[in-house]
Parts: C-alpha cells; sequence; structure tokens
C-alpha cells in the first residue's frame, strides 16, 4: 500500500465513520416531523450550508475543472448568473414558505398541483425524479473513477460503500441528517479555496490571469450562462430549504449567505483547473482531474484532503437527491399524509432510489458522462412551470390550462431530446438554452391565450 492509499484510506475511513455518527445520533431522539421536514424549524446556518453545499455536484465538479483548465476564470460568470439567480428567488422564497406553512406542502412539486393542475404536477414531478436519478448516478459514477484510479479497486466496492453509509443515515435521520450532515461538508468544501496555494511549485501569477475572464467570447457566455438565471426557480433543494425553514428571516438571511458558500466553491475549483494546467498543460482536459491524484509531487495528506471534499460533495448531492424524489412519490403521487406510515415508506424509496442510481452508474456509466452537460437543460426545463405557480394568487381550477400547459411541457421535452440524440449539446452552448425557450414561450403564450379566452366568455 503506497503512502497516499493508506493516508486516503484514514481520512475517507473518518468521514465515512463521522457521517455513520450523525446518522446514528440524529435517529436516537428524532421525532416524526423533524424526519420528514425537520419540524419546519431548519435555521440560517442549515438553510445556507445546506443549499450552497448542495448546488455543486461532484459530476459538474468534474466539468468545472476541466472547463478551467482550458479557459481559466471564464466559469466566473457562471456563479455570478447563479448569485442573481439565487438573489431573484428571495421575495418569491418568503411567500413560498409562509403558503407551505399553511397547506402543510412536503414536496416543492405541491405548489404546481394548486397552481396549475394535477396534470403538470404529475409530469413536473416525473421529469424532476428522471432527472435526479441521472444526476444521482453521476455521483456514483465519477466517485468510483476517483477511487479506482487512487486504490486500484472495482468501481462497484465505492459504489456499494457509498450506497450503504448514505442510505443508513438518511434511514436513521431523515431530513434532519441530510442538513446536519450538509453542515459538516460545507466545511470541507470551503475548503477547497485554500488547497490550489498549498500544491507546491504553483506561482501566484498562475492565478493571476484575469483577461481568461473574458476567453469565451460574449457568444459563448451569454449563451451558458443566461438559462442560470432560472436555476433558482425549478425546484429542487432550494425549494425544499425554503419549506423546512424556521421563518421569514431564515429564508432571507439563508438564501443570501448560500451565494457565499457557492462562490467559494465555485472559485476554488477555478483555481484547481488553473493549477493543473500550470502543471502538466500537455494532459488532455478530460483527464487533468483524475491525473492530479498521480502527482507524486503533491502531499499524500494535501491528496486525501481533496478526495474527502469530492466524497463530501458526491454525498452530499445523493442525500439531497433522494430525500427530494421520496417527497415527490409520496406527495405528488401516493398523496400519504404526514404520519408515521411516510417516514417508513421514505426509508423505503429513498433506499430504492440510491440502489437503481448506483446500478444505473455500473451499467451506463459512458453515457451519463457524454450526457452531463445536457442534463442542465432537462433540468431547466421545469423552470416556466414553478415561475408561473409562483407568479399566480390563486389555485387554478380550468383543467384545460392545466392540460394545455403539460402539452407546452411535453413538446419543450421532445425537443430536449431531439438535441440529445443528434448531439447538439456538445456544438454549441446555444442549444443548451433553446429547450427552456421553447417551454417559456409556449407555457406564457397559452396562459395568456386561455385567460383571454376565460375573460371573453364570463
Amino acid at each position: 500500500m503506497t503512502d497516499l492509499q493508506a493516508m486516503a484510506l484514514l481520512f475517507c475511513g473518518a468521514y465515512f465513520a463521522l457521517m455513520v455518527f450523525i446518522g446514528y445520533f440524529t435517529g436516537r431522539n428524532i421525532q416524526k416531523d423533524d424526519f420528514i421536514i425537520g419540524d419546519r424549524n431548519i435555521g440560517i446556518i442549515g438553510t445556507a450550508s445546506s443549499i450552497g453545499s448542495g448546488l455543486r455536484d461532484v459530476g459538474f465538479v468534474w466539468f468545472w475543472i476541466t472547463f478551467s483548465f482550458l479557459q481559466g476564470y471564464a466559469l466566473i460568470w457562471i456563479f455570478v448568473t447563479t448569485a442573481i439567480s439565487v438573489f431573484a428567488f428571495i421575495p418569491f422564497a418568503r411567500k413560498l414558505r409562509v403558503l407551505a406553512k399553511e397547506r402543510n406542502y412536503i414536496s416543492p412539486v405541491e405548489l404546481i398541483r394548486d397552481r396549475i393542475g394535477p396534470y403538470c404536477e404529475k409530469t413536473i414531478g416525473a421529469s424532476t425524479v428522471i432527472s435526479v436519478l441521472i444526476l444521482a448516478s453521476a455521483q456514483f459514477m465519477v466517485l468510483g473513477a476517483l477511487f479506482s484510479n487512487v486504490f486500484s479497486i472495482d468501481p462497484i466496492i465505492i459504489t456499494s460503500i457509498l450506497f450503504i453509509i448514505t442510505s443508513f443515515y438518511l434511514w436513521n435521520g431523515g431530513y434532519k441528517s441530510i442538513i446536519r450532515t450538509d453542515i459538516v461538508q460545507s466545511l470541507f468544501i470551503a475548503i477547497l479555496l485554500v488547497i490550489p496555494f498549498m500544491i507546491p511549485n504553483i506561482e501566484i501569477k498562475t492565478f493571476m490571469q484575469w483577461d481568461t475572464v473574458f476567453s469565451m467570447g460574449a457568444w459563448d457566455t451569454f449563451f451558458l450562462c443566461s438559462p442560470l438565471l432560472f436555476f433558482g426557480f425549478t425546484g429542487g433543494d432550494i425549494y425544499q430549504r425554503v419549506l423546512s425553514a424556521r421563518d421569514d428571516k431564515t429564508v432571507r438571511w439563508g438564501l443570501s449567505l448560500s451565494i457565499i458558500v457557492i462562490i467559494i466553491l465555485s472559485f476554488g475549483l477555478i483555481l484547481i483547473g488553473m493549477a493543473l494546467k500550470s502543471m502538466n498543460p500537455d494532459v488532455q482536459p478530460q483527464q487533468a482531474l483524475m491525473g492530479l491524484f498521480t502527482n507524486s509531487e503533491i502531499s499524500p495528506i494535501l491528496l486525501s484532503i481533496f478526495l474527502v471534499i469530492f466524497v463530501a460533495m458526491g454525498m452530499s448531492t445523493l442525500d439531497n437527491n433522494a430525500y427530494n424524489v421520496s417527497s415527490i412519490i409520496l406527495r405528488n403521487f401516493k398523496r400519504e399524509k404526514t404520519t408515521n406510515k411516510y417516514a417508513l415508506y421514505s426509508k423505503i424509496i429513498i433506499t430504492l432510489f440510491l440502489g437503481m442510481a448506483a446500478l444505473i452508474s455500473i451499467i451506463a456509466s459512458d453515457d451519463i458522462m457524454n450526457h452531463l452537460f445536457g442534463l442542465i437543460s432537462l433540468y431547466l426545463i421545469t423552470a416556466p412551470y414553478y415561475v408561473i405557480s409562483l407568479l399566480t394568487k390563486k389555485d387554478n381550477k380550468d383543467k384545460v390550462m392545466d392540460i394545455g400547459l403539460c402539452l407546452c411541457w411535453l413538446i419543450s421535452l421532445i425537443v430536449y431530446l431531439y438535441f440529445m440524440v443528434n448531439g447538439y449539446f456538445s456544438k454549441g452552448f446555444e442549444y443548451m438554452s433553446v429547450p427552456l425557450a421553447v417551454g417559456f414561450g409556449l407555457s406564457i403564450s397559452w396562459v395568456s391565450i386561455r385567460r383571454i379566452a376565460l375573460n371573453y366568455r364570463y
């Protein structure tokens, strides 16, 4: 066993033990509402750290480092756009929390059920389940590849370990375990900002290439970043944290402070990508991350810490995805009330979800990575329906409106699938915006036409 393997085993073993301990400790005194939604009593730190750590998963970390290797600071515009999106969502989030408490929302898609209707509820719910299943599979796949590279073991082994540990602390502590582990994971992630400066033989001037901020050009920068203006409105983790927030102050400050976590993580990844290029400029950009762990000049301790950070990102995404899926299935498909049965069913769904994601990562790992970037577009096509739900002040009773919006989503999905199958997402960033633009254009047009027709009728 090499020094790196011994040190990585020690650090990762300690981290896994910490996650198990948090799950066990949380489960000892947990109540029903703590398991389901944290008793809607999650504070500012828990909300901010959970949102911040959940918005950067290990699959997209690979993309960030690869892209920063090529373009330097050009990706800075992504977290600027994401920050704007989260800030813009705050006024809507404050109203959403009040409504959620009144109606006992557990799943974000319950808002769509009330404001649009059951047809859109089912389609958006199913779309979310499928997209986060693929996203969770990417976590298993990337972490499996990393551990295989460090320990020369079959990726199935680390995939199985991650599945068992994540399932354990979710089984025991539910939603409260997610928040507590996210706080710990965000602390590990914060270390990313200093790691690049600890890599030997890297000069400060490596990180002073500010001219790369505009290296992509206005066209690519616009089409890469503009869809992300709706990132805060696409349901998922952000909405879950709003539903569980203690009060209005928690929503305001939790969302605002989560931007700091996002900036720390994003900036740290950019610096790592630039450092890797300085160390080995001839390596293939897609292999830069894996090559980091074969560099003998870097301390095994530093590499082990870096590996733990990657594990923290992956597990943070896995537990958030698993809970999100269980809440959608139980509240939007089964209509289960918040009873002890809900907790039991949630545990079963979480286990099945993580098991399916792990299995997909083993069977179709190449397909996942080939379409990972296009997955952003699939995730974002739900944004128009959340935006319409947030802007609508009354519940919708019009079945025709609901079916029409459902068809709008279906058309945007067909556009997405056509682009994905024909490889358009790899040809240019502008194609990533098209399914979202189609969805917005059709849905807003349909809502306007239908409301005019109803006003004329009455």
